[in-house]
């Protein structure tokens, strides 16, 4: 004859098998000693200052035997009366001034890598995840995602570079936004009625409306748009055909993205910037002039 905890303990026992949840203490781990720990320490003396020293001697060994081989290529002094043209940043701002020919100047070289520089910094705040920390390709889909987006980069610069080319936007909307009479404009553009709006009946109100026109639409609204616009169009093209990505894998497609960016404008301007700043094939650049 069953007693009553035999019955409640089979009551418990289908309660738990209806899927009920039931907690387990965790297994008990041994701890560590302190000789385990210590085992387990790099110490910072002397491993890792001989190992910073011993790159810093061969880093210093290698630049000597460089600079005694060869001749650094060096220019004549500083010219005011005669400039280069093109005059160049160092290749490290090559990129920012590639992004000063498309936008205002206060947009490419300030707010924009203020904002890329903040976004990068708040990677760790939003991808709290433990999974691949320090791993660029923790998932088998990962170099996938790498190549993907290596090429979406590069054909949308390379797209978006020649458009500037071969149709410059600050010349149209010039002739689109003129009034007959203002300027060069021998006839009124279609956008015409904007720049009346704002600069009233006078010329010289819309010549000044003209050109802060010009600068909002071309210097700002256009690449505000393409630089939100692309961005989000890269995450959609990632989940339509990588299902199931996780938020990691599309952060780590978004600088992968950045990366790529930089390297392809630091390009242009190295090796696709000729007299004028004009845009040249790579085999076809024109050699450096000098004004006077």
């Amino acid at each position: 004859m069953a007693t009553t905890e035999d019955r409640l303990s089979r009551e418990a026992s289908a309660t738990v098998q209806k899927g009920a949840r039931v907690l387990t203490p965790p297994a008990r781990t041994r701890p560590t000693t302190p000789a385990e720990q210590e085992a387990d320490t790099v110490q910072v003396w002397p491993h890792l200052v001989v190992i910073e020293f011993l790159g810093a001697l061969i880093f210093t060994i290698n630049l000597v035997l460089i600079s005694t081989l060869f001749n650094g290529p060096l220019k004549e002094l500083a010219n005011p009366d005669r400039t280069p043209n093109p005059s160049k940043a160092p290749w490290y701002f090559l990129n920012l001034q590639e992004l000063l020919l498309h936008m205002n100047p206060a947009l490419a070289g300030v707010i924009v890598p203020t904002i890329a520089l903040g976004l990068i910094a708040i990677i760790p705040y939003v991808d709290r995840t433990s999974r691949g920390l320090g791993v660029w390709f923790y998932s088998a889909r990962g170099p996938k995602i790498m190549i993907f987006t290596t090429v979406y980069t590069i054909v949308v610069t390379a797209i978006l570079i020649s458009l500037d080319k071969f149709f410059p936007l600050k010349a149209n909307f010039s002739a689109w936004l003129s009034p007959t009479g203002i300027g060069r404009a021998t006839s009124t553009g279609f956008l015409s009625f904007l720049t009346q709006a704002v600069g009233g009946s006078t010329e010289k109100g819309q010549t000044e409306a003209l050109g802060t026109l010009i600068e909002v639409i071309v210097g700002y609204t256009i690449p505000v748009i393409c630089f939100l616009f692309f961005p989000v169009l890269l995450v959609i093209l990632l989940k339509l055909i990588f299902k199931g990505i996780d938020l990691s894998e599309i952060i780590i497609s978004l600088f992968t993205g950045f990366v790529v960016l930089y390297a392809v404008l630091t390009f242009v301007g190295t090796f696709m910037r000729g007299t004028g700043m004009d845009l040249y094939p790579p085999w076809a650049v024109p050699p450096e002039s000098t004004g006077g």
